[in-house]
């Protein structure tokens, strides 16, 4: 069964094409609190220093760690996926991880400003709202490369 949960997926695609963690910058997904988002963070930034690495280097050198037994069973998994189009499948893992970083930080501002309401609070949910419904408007469709 595969899943759809789009840390889970990312994790996927940059074992198939470690040239694409060079677009998932340290700033988006540092407001992923999902289960495999450590293990984005760890792989997108050792790929980032070193793109040119095969999935067996990398699980030789995880070997022994949680990360290193999730990244095999993640590997594991996808070896019996079809490649898909690896610029495309980025292009819409990237939005939907956007969305949900910036879902986090609204959650966290509408608590913080129902526990302890400011001025400052308010202006930056209001713009946190509108970066959501910019990224809503610029999704990517099925024909967007």
């Amino acid at each position: 069964m595969a899943t759809t949960d789009p840390t889970s997926t990312t994790v996927r695609l940059l074992l198939r094409d470690p040239s694409q963690a060079i677009r998932w910058p340290d700033e988006l997904l540092a407001d992923l609190d999902d289960p495999e988002s450590g293990l984005l963070r760890q792989l997108a930034a050792e790929l980032r220093r070193q793109p040119v690495r095969s999935v067996a280097a990398l699980l030789g050198s995880w070997h022994g760690s949680p990360e290193g037994e999730a990244l095999g069973a993640i590997a594991a998994a996808d070896s019996l996926a079809p490649a898909g189009d690896s610029q495309l499948e980025a292009d819409a893992l990237l939005h939907r991880l956007r969305q949900r970083a910036l879902d986090a930080r609204v959650d966290r501002l509408s608590r913080d400003l129902q526990q302890s309401p400011s001025r400052e609070t308010l202006q930056a949910l209001t713009e946190l709202k509108r970066q959501q419904t910019e990224l809503m408007r610029d999704r990517p469709g099925p024909g967007d490369a």
